[in-house]
């Protein structure tokens, strides 16, 4: 196939011809909560989708001593829920000149040279914002909060900042907003990932403890791990203060380094609200460098304390045999230094919407993936996606806060 001119048809074709399946499939290894939590494309009822849940066990149980005929005690049933989920979009926009188009347009390998960068730097772009949000949506934190404000460097609070989510946002806009009252939207001009900085286009008016949020973001957005972990009120249209299987664990670290212990522990709280089995925790890379510290000492102490056929560890990955079962530590770029999150893999945690990341017009089956600008000269292209992250056993699965990392 070969265009001598840049056509929708010829741009369309070659996406899909070149393209289509690498943008539609791969997500990159580092994003691990999108990779580990399975999309679920289900039939949606009006605005939301509806989960069966179950919130107590039937306790109509009657004891009695042999040789007599009890009468039984009375019925009570089960409490069985419908969660109602309600999905939400995230739309990625970019564009392409018409003389970038038409040298695209020529061959094949003119439209890998001229479209590849833009396309996948915003399929990294959308994945990032998704697996940000995915453990943050939702919670009053946002992104981050503000340490203090010298001009307009803004620094955030180090048990707030996770370098995954600031790597690469120069120039992204950002919502300032102080108690869940808008205060501004402001410009990325800078960052300085070791000082847990951010330079924007103007300082004024954020102070100390407010928090940060992608553009447009608050109250637009999924809930995140963080929040469905750690809410106490209503949630997907169930009351966790009514029923304790329906709120997490929150364990507190102590205001020191991650230990053993301390997850240990959560998990024992999280064990009798059902987290058995496989547990995978997302821990900072310097969390696991603490925790890597003080199992490599614990192998090599005298008493025998730890031994290394409990321990699988990998570059960036750490496996122990705990009472829940096997625990495993995942490092990933989007933990806050201050925090990490058990979550059980028994398939409870899922994404459910009407379609994934995608390049596709929705609604479609149309292999359609650039339009033209209306008011310019080029070309533009977008990603789309729909879903909310969502769990059916909240109760099983928790949050360590008030981390403080050796180096960080």
């Amino acid at each position: 196939m070969a265009f001598s001119v840049a056509t929708l048809q010829s741009l369309n074709g070659f996406a899909k011809d070149t393209r289509a399946e690498k943008l539609e499939k791969l997500v990159p290894a580092d994003f691990h909560l999108i990779n580990d939590i399975p999309f679920n494309k289900r039939k949606k009822l009006g605005r939301n989708y509806l989960q069966p849940v179950f919130l107590t066990y039937p306790h109509g149980v009657t004891f009695s001593v042999a040789d007599v005929v009890p009468n039984l005690n009375a019925v009570v049933t089960a409490i069985t829920r419908e969660a109602s989920v309600t999905p939400y979009q995230i739309i990625a926009r970019d564009r392409m000149s018409y003389d970038s188009a038409d040298r695209a347009a020529s061959a094949e390998e003119a439209f890998e040279n001229e479209t590849t960068f833009l396309m996948e730097a915003l399929r990294l772009s959308h994945t990032s914002k998704a697996e940000a949000l995915m453990f943050y949506g939702g919670h009053a934190n946002g992104l981050g909060t503000v340490l203090s404000v010298t001009g307009n460097v803004v620094s955030v609070t180090v048990a707030e900042w996770a370098g995954g989510i600031w790597a690469g946002s120069e120039n992204m806009r950002l919502d300032v907003y102080n108690a869940g009252t808008y205060v501004k939207t402001v410009q990325i001009a800078s960052v300085d990932l070791d000082l847990k900085t951010l330079t924007v286009d103007n300082g004024t008016g954020i102070a100390n403890g407010y928090a940060l949020f992608y553009e447009g973001a608050f109250g637009n957005t999924m809930y995140g791990i963080h929040q469905i972990i750690t809410n106490g009120s209503t949630l997907f249209g169930i009351d966790a203060s009514a029923y304790s299987l329906w709120k997490g664990v929150t364990q507190s670290g102590g205001g020191t380094t991650a230990a053993l212990l301390t997850y240990l522990q959560a998990g024992a709280r999280a064990r009798i609200k059902g987290m058995r089995g496989k547990v995978k925790t997302y821990v900072s890379a310097f969390s696991f460098a603490d925790l890597v510290n003080q199992v490599e000492a614990a192998k090599h102490d005298s008493s025998g304390a730890l031994k290394g056929s409990q321990i699988e560890r990998g570059a960036d990955s750490m496996k122990i045999y705990s009472p829940n079962g096997n625990m495993e530590f995942q490092v990933s770029d989007f933990v806050k230094y201050g925090l990490s999150f058990g979550c059980i893999q028994d398939g409870s945690w899922t994404r459910i919407g009407s379609s994934d990341i995608t390049f596709r017009y929705p609604g479609t089956d149309k292999e359609e993936f650039f339009i033209h600008l209306q008011e310019a000269g080029g070309y533009e292209f977008r990603s789309w996606s729909n879903f909310s992250l969502f769990s059916s056993r909240p109760g099983a699965n928790f949050v360590i806060n008030n981390l403080v990392n050796s180096a960080s």
